[in-house]
């Protein structure tokens, strides 16, 4: 069962890298918070980060 997970992971990266290098996609990895909030503003829906 966890050789299955390993493999189908390991096929799931390869892809990824494939599509990334086919179409320049790159990635600076930056983890990026939840918004602490949501307030309406003009009618809108405003996610409001630290």
């Amino acid at each position: 069962m966890e050789a299955e997970i390993l493999s189908r992971i390991d096929d799931y990266t390869e892809k990824v890298k494939a599509f990334n290098q086919k179409y320049g996609v790159i990635s600076d990895c930056m983890m990026i918070n939840p918004p602490t909030a949501i307030k309406c503003i003009s009618g809108k829906a405003e996610l409001i980060n630290p």
